[in-house]
This record gives structure tokens, C-alpha cells and sequence, in this order.
């Protein structure tokens, strides 16, 4: 009975059941399975899925055909009996056959530490994360898989040994997710014990994922137990990592999801030779810690999610003060940041008329310091990553042990001369400016919508990107 109630997507099962009113179709498998895990003689009617018989923790009997099937048990295994073929299956039930899938787990060890997770390919029930489950891998897949998995386990073993141990107390399965949907991973609050994700090329992008991912999972545990925020307020904050504003409760899984990846890269940079992850450990810190900040000045957090929170920023602020990073890196870093933030709210911030005119107004009357109103939010942007900028791209193509240099502010006034839309040019203007002129930055990462809503206004325009920008960046610091 532990073994089966434990397996992953039990919770996943048990919802979509009770939301189509069927909970026996569940609970025959569940009780077919642990039966036959004890070795009990039994005789019970399971239904099938599209004429397959999943039992948990054991695998599946395929093609045995449409209809209910009858699993009969001994002391020595089961038979199953479907409407087009019948198979005997012996305990303990991990020998495949063509119309046997058992459900296979691989067993890695490094330095003395053993883990074994289940590779979760023939569970109906685990396509309930946002990208879609793999077909079941075929032994040079899984093979591949497992030679991974061994590298990446003796990764986490040596660069993260809490979180090996935790991996080790908690994990239960990976699922292997389609090749179609790209280099992604996920966790389900509705699969705790459970992580997918599509097989990276390497070991160490596998041991990033499952750092990653496992901090969800872990997370969705602890909010099983305690709210850590309200979770009422509208999506509006800002998460680095992501294109469209989010709720509270997002930021607050992407942040602490994202310490992990902060402390892959912390530890690996040691390890690879390319200068670059220097520069991933730098640029994942500096997101991580503006996550935090965001979420300790949200007034959603509860007690609890305040002193969560507090605990993630001192972690991540221990980081920032004791690790050393080249100073092109350091440079690097802060354009990546400027880019993104002013990318980010162009996307999502549109100011009023109203708005725009009552500013145009303090620009025409030489107000010095003008009265920059809350923030208007325009139409949400497709939810989803963050793409990449042809500044950001090129920021990150520096060589990493050289210190940025600013770049020429001509082009991208010329850009903007062509098009204010422009939005890559907008986010390349604050990376020239940032080095010379930080009042005029703070106003194009801050308000950058303002910046650009007064450079299209007949009466404000003519006053130039960087001098609104400036204009608008003084107002904020009234």
C-alpha cells in the first residue's frame, strides 16, 4: 500500500477522476496493483485506457483491448484477461515483454550516495505537466538516459551535497517530456515525488534540471503545509526569467527555483572551462536577488512567507558579498540587466493619454522634477520566457574576462529616429547610457513607457531620448 498510494500522480489520477465523477475506475488499478505487490490471490474488473492496462508501480499491459479487463493474482504473479488477449505477467513484474511495459527504475551511485528513480513512461497519468510526455523510451534511449543520470548524480554528489541528500529522501520519478517541446523541464503541483523534463545533450544540463525542477517540487510540498502568500493579488510583478507580469505565487516559485540554478552555476563555473559560466552565475544571481527584493516589498507574503523569503535573500546576498566574479562579468551582468528590465516593461507597461498629456504639460512648462504617476498596464503579452534581445545577445558574446564598453549612442538614436517602437533599441540606449548618465537609466529600466510615450508627443519629442529619460529618471528620485 505505501508503494502504490506513494507513486507520483496518484493526486493528478484522483482529481481528474473526481472531476469526471469515475473515482472506482481509480481505485480498481490502485487496489490491483497493491495486491499484487503483496502477493495476494485476487480476481478484480480495471478498466483500460485506449485499450492499454496501466498498474501503478508495475507498468502496463499493452494492446490487451478496449473494455474492462480482468486481473487475476497469485503468489506468483497476475494474469490479465482483456477483450482481445490475455498475458501472464511474473512477480516481481520488471521483465518487458512486446505486451509487458514494466515501469523501469535506474539505480546510480556516486561516492557512497545511491539513488534510485523510476523513468515514468508508461503512466497515463503523467502527462499533467504544461509541456507533453514523452512515448515510452526505447532501450538506446533509456541507456543514454541512464549514462546521464550516473554523470549528473555524481555532480550533485560532489557540488551539492544537501541537495543530494534531499533528492535522495524525495524523489521519486522523472518523466521523460516530448523532444518536440525543446530544452524545458517542469514539476506539477500534483505530482509531488515526481520531475519532467526533456533529455538534455549533456550531464550537466541534466543536473541543472533536476536541481531546478526538485526546488519546485520541494516547494510544492511546503505550500501543502503552510501559505506563504495570499495569493489574491493581480499578475504585476516582474520575474527576470519571464516575458508576462506574474502573481505573487509565481514569482515566488521562479525565485526559489532560479537560487538553485544560481547555486549550480556557483559550483560549476569551477569546473568548466568556459568563461561563460562565470557570467550564467553572476547573471542568475542578480535576477534571483531582484526576485527577492521584489517579493519582500510585494505586502503579499504571509508571517511565514516573509520569513521564508528573508532566509532566500540571505542566501543569495551571502553569495553576492563572497563570490568572486571577473569584473567583465560584473559588467556584463549589470547591461544584461539594464536590457531586460527595460525590454520587460515596454512589453507590458502603456501609459494613458491622460497620462502622457499631464506630462507633456510639466515638459512644456519646465518643470524640473515632474510628478511621475503610478504605472497603466497595457494588454498581457504571450505568457512564456523571456526571448532574448539582439542586445542582450551581443552583451553576452563579449569576451567575459574584458570589461564592457559602452556602447555607441548614435545608433540607437538613429534607430529610434526610425522607429520609437523600437524596443531592442530602447534597451541598447540605457546600456550605452548606463556607464555616463545613471538619472537617465533609472528612467528608462523604471518607466522606460513614459520615456517613450513623451518622445512620440508633439510637444515633448523634440526633447530627445536620453533628456526625457533623465527628465523622468529625476522624478523618480523625488
Amino acid at each position: 500500500m505505501r508503494t502504490v498510494l506513494g507513486q507520483p500522480h496518484l493526486d493528478a489520477a484522483a482529481a481528474a477522476r473526481l472531476r469526471q465523477g469515475t473515482p472506482d475506475d481509480l481505485l480498481c488499478r490502485y487496489a490491483a496493483a497493491a495486491a499484487a505487490l503483496a502477493g495476494l490471490r485476487f480476481t478484480i474488473r480495471v478498466p483500460t485506457d485506449a485499450g492499454h492496462l496501466h498498474l501503478p508501480a508495475l507498468g502496463t499491459a499493452v494492446g490487451v483491448g478496449p473494455g474492462p479487463a480482468t486481473v487475476c493474482g497469485t503468489f506468483t504473479g497476475i494474469s490479465v484477461v482483456g477483450s482481445r488477449d490475455t498475458l501472464s505477467v511474473p512477480a516481481p513484474f520488471d521483465a518487458g515483454t512486446r505486451v509487458w511495459w514494466p515501469l523501469r527504475r535506474l539505480t546510480v551511485e556516486a561516492s557512497g550516495q545511491r539513488l534510485t528513480l523510476a523513468v515514468d513512461d508508461v503512466d497515463p497519468e503523467r502527462d499533467c505537466y504544461q509541456w507533453p510526455a514523452a512515448d515510452r523510451l526505447d532501450d538506446a534511449g533509456l541507456a543514454r538516459f541512464a549514462a546521464l543520470l550516473g554523470d549528473a548524480w555524481q555532480s550533485i554528489v560532489a557540488d551539492h551535497p544537501d541537495h543530494a541528500a534531499a533528492i535522495q529522501g524525495l524523489l521519486w520519478a522523472i518523466v521523460p517530456l516530448s523532444p518536440a517541446a525543446g530544452n524545458v523541464s517542469a514539476a506539477s503541483r500534483r505530482a509531488g515525488g515526481s520531475i519532467a523534463l526533456a533529455v538534455p545533450a549533456d550531464a550537466a544540463g541534466l543536473a541543472l534540471l533536476m536541481l531546478h525542477e526538485f526546488q519546485h517540487m520541494k516547494l510544492n510540498a511546503l505550500l501543502d503545509l503552510v501559505d506563504l502568500c495570499s495569493g489574491a493579488g493581480p499578475p504585476r510583478h516582474r520575474a527576470p526569467w519571464r516575458l508576462d507580469p506574474r502573481p505573487v505565487g509565481a514569482l515566488l516559485q521562479g525565485t526559489y527555483a532560479h537560487l538553485a540554478v544560481a547555486d549550480f552555476w556557483r559550483r560549476h563555473r569551477h569546473r568548466a572551462a568556459a568563461a561563460g559560466a562565470h557570467l550564467e552565475f553572476a547573471y542568475w544571481l542578480a535576477q534571483s536577488r531582484q526576485g527577492a527584493a521584489t517579493l519582500a516589498a510585494s505586502g503579499e507574503l504571509t508571517g511565514p512567507g516573509d520569513t521564508f523569503v528573508a532566509g532566500l535573500a540571505a542566501t543569495l546576498d551571502g553569495w553576492h558579498a563572497t563570490e568572486d566574479v571577473p569584473a567583465g562579468v560584473r559588467d556584463a551582468v549589470a547591461d544584461l540587466s539594464v536590457a531586460a528590465a527595460v525590454s520587460w516593461h515596454l512589453r507590458n507597461l502603456r501609459p494613458t493619454a491622460a497620462t502622457v498629456a499631464g506630462l507633456a504639460t510639466q515638459w512644456a512648462a519646465g518643470t524640473a522634477r515632474p510628478d511621475v504617476p503610478a504605472a497603466d498596464w497595457g494588454p498581457a503579452p504571450p505568457p512564456g520566457p523571456a526571448p532574448v534581445s539582439g542586445v542582450e545577445a551581443a552583451i553576452r558574446s563579449r569576451p567575459a574576462e574584458l570589461p564592457g564598453t559602452p556602447s555607441d549612442q548614435d545608433e540607437w538614436l538613429r534607430r529610434l529616429a526610425a522607429d520609437p517602437d523600437d524596443i531592442d533599441a530602447w534597451a541598447g540606449l540605457a546600456v550605452a547610457l548606463r556607464p555616463v548618465d545613471p538619472t537617465a537609466v533609472r528612467g528608462l529600466t523604471a518607466r522606460p513607457e513614459l520615456v517613450r510615450a513623451l518622445y512620440a508627443h508633439p510637444d515633448a519629442g523634440a526633447g530627445g531620448p536620453r533628456r526625457l529619460a533623465a527628465w523622468i529618471g529625476a522624478g523618480l528620485d523625488r
